[in-house]
């Protein structure tokens, strides 16, 4: 539909859109702004669109591959929604983990992922938003020999949580820590295993035994990125 073109409203279709937008907050292409794709960060989006030209402006951007509503508050952009972003994973079967290894647990089916945040080469979750984040996590591996088992939450290689816990030869165990964390754009979040056996022990993927599961799961936590 074609926009109404009345000279004591505004000289001109940039005073138009311009208005609009005063009015209503909404920044709507082709003028001033489009819906700008592709973008990898706020950065981006930020060099083609300063903040403080667009104040109290909404726009829809595709950033990291996911499109959303943007607001800027005169300074810089934020998702103005934020706070729907997460995402959850689980090991759909059981792994072996060599003895005396640190092993990382390939995380291969998402239960909840409407950010794509789920990263197959990484067997783990890759942020697309910078920001705060609740992270959850459960480790479960079957019963064994052996004076140790370990469960480490890993971002970007390197451990940054882990539960020690004597080993159960009887009974299946679970490893579960949750930690909020603030999170930068392509950070990614694995979680790792690691036991003295002796020989290979499974970690627990879905189906094996009831509620016992490797999985998984962020969800931000604050309206920031």
């Amino acid at each position: 539909m074609s926009r109404p073109e009345f000279p004591e409203f505004a000289s001109s279709m940039e005073g138009w859109d311009a208005d609009l937008n005063d009015a209503f907050g909404i920044l709507d292409g082709p003028w001033p702004i489009g819906h700008p794709s592709g973008l990898s960060n706020l950065a981006a989006l930020e060099a083609l669109y300063p903040a403080a030209e667009f104040d109290q402006c909404l726009v829809i951007a595709q950033i990291g591959g996911v499109w959303d509503l943007y607001l800027s508050d005169g300074s810089a952009w934020s998702r103005a929604n934020g706070l729907n972003h997460g995402g959850a994973i689980y090991l759909s079967a059981d792994q072996a983990i060599t003895t005396a290894t640190a092993s990382r647990i390939n995380l291969d089916t998402a239960e909840s992922d409407p950010d794509s945040l789920y990263s197959s080469s990484d067997k783990g979750i890759k942020i697309k938003i910078a920001g705060a984040y609740l992270v959850v996590a459960e480790v479960a591996c079957v019963a064994g020999a052996g004076s140790y088992r370990e469960a480490h939450l890993y971002k970007n290689g390197s451990s940054i949580k882990k539960q020690l816990l004597p080993p159960d030869a009887t009974n299946s165990q679970t490893f579960s820590f949750s930690k909020r964390m603030v999170l930068a754009v392509d950070d990614v979040l694995q979680l790792y295993f690691k036991h003295d056996k002796g020989s290979d022990l499974n970690v627990l993927g879905d189906g094996t035994a009831p509620n016992l599961r490797c999985t998984l799961a962020v969800q931000k936590v604050d309206k920031a990125g």
